[in-house]
């Protein structure tokens, strides 16, 4: 028997990575082994205590996001829902793809998304999730079933 929804959550792994990457950081930073880098700590006290807050807020976000992993993407038979973007009827969506966008960046995101019959299009990164694009395009195209628009394929825009 199949779900009737399927939630697809950021990438735990990717997420551990971002509270240990920003917990080196803020070690790295105050608890650094060169005694000249620390400078800083005199001559500008409160670029020290902002960059500080900035740090310890974003351990505090991802620590966060890894303990609630919210759903990102909910598909279901009736149609999607994408966190803070709303739920859409699969009648509604004329047509999706993904596009990458590679090029000079350094960080390269995939979006997924959803073209309307009656509004906009509308976006959403996919690159931080548990399935991959392969795997999502899959499950959209067995929840959404012969309703809803088709799949048009994957764009790679380079820039």
């Amino acid at each position: 028997m199949e779900e009737e929804q399927f939630i697809i959550r950021q990438s735990k792994k990717k997420q551990i990575a971002y509270v240990l990457l920003v917990g080196f950081f803020i070690l790295y930073y105050f608890i650094g082994p060169y005694d000249k880098s620390r400078i800083i700590y005199e001559k500008s006290p409160v670029f020290t205590i902002i960059l500080g807050v900035i740090f310890i807020s974003l351990l505090i976000y991802f620590g966060y996001e890894l303990l609630k992993r919210e759903a990102e993407i909910t598909l279901s038979f009736e149609g999607i829902e994408l966190r803070e973007k709303g739920y859409y009827h699969w009648d509604t969506i004329s047509s999706f793809k993904t596009v990458y966008y590679s090029g000079i960046r350094i960080v390269q995101n995939e979006d997924l998304v959803l073209s309307f019959k009656e509004f906009a299009d509308i976006k959403f990164d996919i690159s931080h999730l548990e399935k991959d694009r392969d795997d999502l395009i899959k499950l959209i195209i067995k929840y959404k079933g012969t309703s809803g628009g088709f799949y048009i394929g994957h764009e790679v825009r380079r820039g």
